[in-house]
């Protein structure tokens, strides 16, 4: 009997531990169908503009089907419940999200709460102009604008040469030292970010390797699109 057990109880954590990430998904999908939702908030934050794979987003469709209140975070512009947006536009991932679970509930008759936008910007002014620039809303200009110190632009010959010039400014701005010590920088402060990542990968560490004292970590799976899992 002991055996028996062992061998089951063995078994079943074997069984576990080779689920795939989309395995745990429909046995949570399936989980959450026979609950009673009604009276659990549930907060789901996409960070920048990531997508929610289908799978994830059938759990968000039952949580609501289950009675929750599902509070979603995007980043957005507008609402869009009308049609879905084009393709190529800025918010074109997180706005077809935002409209297929609109119509999605709509359909279904479940309530939809007014949205909440964001009053007070986390980043400086200066790139809040650049948003504004790339989402096609530049502001007419008077020619007495400060200089904008939040955005610094630079050309090169190449990506090595790229990734040495920012490694450069990286480490002097650390190594500059501030009256108070609140005001100095540190490596973690910093987050190198690019839309292609492969064509930077092979040459990252030994650039920055080069440059003494500069300290790299590179994050692969950063930007996978699965907030879930």
């Amino acid at each position: 009997m002991i055996w028996r057990s062992f061998t089951k109880t063995s078994w079943r954590r074997l069984q576990i531990s080779i689920l795939s990430p989309a395995d745990i998904l429909v046995q949570l999908n399936a989980y959450l169908r026979r609950q009673d939702l009604h009276g659990t908030r549930v907060y789901v934050e996409l960070a920048g503009f990531a997508q929610l794979p289908a799978q994830e987003q059938g759990i968000v469709t039952t949580m609501l089907e289950q009675g929750a209140d599902v509070t979603i975070s995007l980043m957005l512009d507008h609402k869009v419940v009308d049609r879905a947006p084009e393709n190529g536009t800025l918010f074109y991932q997180s706005g077809r999200l935002y409209y297929r679970l609109y119509q999605y509930a709509r359909i279904r008759q479940i309530p939809v709460s007014q949205d909440i936008y964001a009053e007070t910007p986390r980043v400086a002014p200066g790139l809040v102009a650049l948003d504004d620039f790339w989402r096609g809303q530049p502001q007419a200009a008077t020619g007495y604008e400060e200089p904008n110190t939040n955005v610094h632009l630079f050309r090169t010959d190449s990506r090595q040469t790229e990734l040495a010039q920012v490694g450069r400014m990286i480490r002097a701005m650390v190594a500059k030292k501030h009256a108070d010590p609140a005001d100095d920088y540190h490596y973690r402060d910093f987050l190198i970010m690019t839309r292609h990542l492969d064509a930077y990968q092979t040459m990252l560490a030994p650039t920055f390797h080069e440059l003494e004292n500069t300290i790299l970590f590179v994050d692969l799976q950063a930007f996978n699109g699965r907030p879930s899992v």
